[in-house]
């Protein structure tokens, strides 16, 4: 399970789920996104079906964190994760006027 309370750089999300490892046969779970600070992501993978999209609101604000699960074979959990990092927002970057690649 990889879950993180620092939200997702949107864009960095969205290249890291266009170049979809393939040893990952499952994925799903919610995503905590800056450019929807108040909305929960949800993110499902099935083969090669990726979909992200809008699942409603956080109930409170510490409710806010990444939560996803991962199926698959011979995935290597440790670079998954490191990847998955990666496309955290840093401390240095702003928030302010963030792209949302991510359907309405």
């Amino acid at each position: 399970m990889y879950e993180r309370e620092r939200p997702f750089d949107p864009d960095r999300l969205d290249a890291w789920l266009d170049d979809w490892d393939g040893r990952i046969v499952r994925a799903k779970g919610f995503a905590y996104v800056a450019s929807r600070p108040a909305e929960v992501v949800g993110l499902s993978q099935a083969g090669p079906s990726v979909q992200a999209g809008p699942l409603g609101t956080w109930d409170e604000e510490d409710d806010r964190r990444t939560r996803l699960v991962f199926i698959g074979t011979e995935m290597d959990e440790s670079e998954i994760r490191r990847e998955l990092d990666d496309c955290l927002v840093r401390a240095s970057e702003s928030l302010d006027g963030v792209s949302d690649p991510f359907p309405a």
